[in-house]
Parts: structure tokens; C-alpha cells; sequence
């Protein structure tokens, strides 16, 4: 019996098998970095306060001496707290030292007029803030151009920590403010659900996916491989 499944399915499974491979491994990756990042907060819980002088990891409490660089912050849209729709507030913050950091100072509820930004207000002296050292836990889709232009505050549509840290010359860390810090806006959630076993889940479906596939493509190669039956009569 032959094997032929023809170039049209042989195409096919050429381009979607290492595709669903792919998202396999990813998947899994995803839920190595999930369980890492998991270890990391419950090693933090209770750690001492760490400073721009020490090495920081996920999640470790840091505290800093320093002032905000008022004229230049960052409205993060699309962000929801308590049923209402708003922004994350971001704030660079300069150290006695000159290094600058990104602080997420909350949550803030957007007007009703979309045209319209929030009104708020940042401390201009000197202060101590106490906050996360927040890891980057992917970028949501964006589903408009991300625009970057115009005067602050600056509305942007995602908290793309990277890109601020070049914009700004800062560090690339996400503070988070811990409840009732100077310049503090309505606390953003200090948690996460990691769930890593939600990511091993969608890893096997996508291999499961590959091996129907693999089977699939020798099952029709060998039924398309078949000789034809000779039903003709013999004299």
C-alpha cells in the first residue's frame, strides 16, 4: 500500500502542525514562568523593604526617598476597579540619587465624556513611598493605534513597561503604591492569579491537536495510497 496524501494535505499539515506545536511549548513555558513568578510573591511576603541599592525581584516591597516628576504622567486606559471604568495613574519618580522609577499610583474613574480626562493631583516635595516591585506579566491586545503623543497627563492604551522606561530614562520595574502611600490614587490589586496548571491545560489540548492532526494525515495518506480493485469479469 502506497502513501499518498496528496500535496494539498501534505501542505496543510506542513504549515499547522509545527503552528500547534508551537503553541504547545509556549503554553508551557507560560506555566514554568506562571509557577516561578508564584514562588517569587510568597518569598516576598514579609521580606524587609528593599532600596534603588539593592538587587530587586518580583514582587519585593521596596521603599524609596525621592520626589514625583509631576508634569509627566501616564493614563492607563481601559482599566476597571469596583464596576467602574478608568485609568491607571502613572507617575515617574526621581531618587535622591537621580535614578527614575515608574509608579503606578491607582486606580482613577474616568468622566463620562470621553474627550474628557480625570482630574487629580501629585505631591510636589520630597516624600517616602512604600510599594511592589511589579513584574510584567504580559501586554493585553490593543485594540486601537497606541498613541504616544500630545500633552500630559498622557493617555495611552496599554502599560507597556518597556517602552516607558526608554521614554523616561527609568528603570524597568512597575511600582505599585501599597495602600495610603503619598500621591496613592485608589490601590491597585497587590495579588495575582497565577493558576500555571490553566496554562499546562491549554498545552496539552494544543498537542492533543497536533497528534490528531499527525494521525489524520498518514490515516488519508495510506487510504489515498489504496490500488484500485480490478471488479472486472474474467472469461
Amino acid at each position: 500500500m502506497r502513501f499518498r496524501p496528496g500535496w494539498r494535505m501534505s501542505l496543510f499539515v506542513l504549515i499547522f502542525l509545527p503552528v500547534t506545536l508551537g503553541l504547545g511549548v509556549w503554553q508551557l513555558e507560560r506555566a514554568s514562568y506562571k509557577r516561578s513568578l508564584e514562588d517569587a510573591y510568597f518569598d516576598a511576603i514579609g521580606a524587609r523593604p528593599l532600596t534603588e541599592h539593592d538587587e530587586w525581584q518580583a514582587f519585593a516591597p521596596v521603599r524609596l526617598h525621592g520626589r514625583y516628576v509631576a508634569e509627566r504622567s501616564y493614563l492607563v486606559d481601559n482599566q476597571v476597579s469596583g464596576g467602574e471604568v478608568g485609568y491607571f495613574v502613572v507617575t515617574p519618580f526621581e531618587t535622591d540619587d537621580g535614578a527614575r522609577y515608574l509608579v503606578n499610583r491607582g486606580f482613577l474613574a474616568a468622566p463620562r465624556v470621553r474627550e474628557q480626562l480625570p482630574q487629580f493631583s501629585t505631591p510636589q516635595a520630597v516624600v517616602t513611598i512604600s510599594a511592589l516591585a511589579w513584574p510584567e506579566l504580559g501586554l493585553p491586545m490593543l485594540w486601537q493605534e497606541n498613541q504616544w503623543s500630545g500633552a500630559y497627563p498622557r493617555r495611552i492604551q496599554r502599560l507597556d513597561i518597556a517602552r516607558l522606561a526608554e521614554v523616561e530614562g527609568a528603570v524597568r520595574w512597575q511600582l505599585r503604591l501599597e495602600h495610603g502611600q503619598p500621591g496613592g490614587l485608589t490601590a491597585t490589586s497587590l495579588t495575582v492569579d497565577f493558576n500555571p496548571a490553566r496554562h499546562t491545560g491549554y498545552a496539552v489540548q494544543w498537542f492533543g491537536l497536533a497528534a490528531a492532526l499527525l494521525i489524520g494525515f498518514i490515516v488519508f495518506g495510506r487510504i489515498g495510497g489504496r490500488e484500485p480493485i480490478d471488479r472486472g469479469r474474467s472469461d
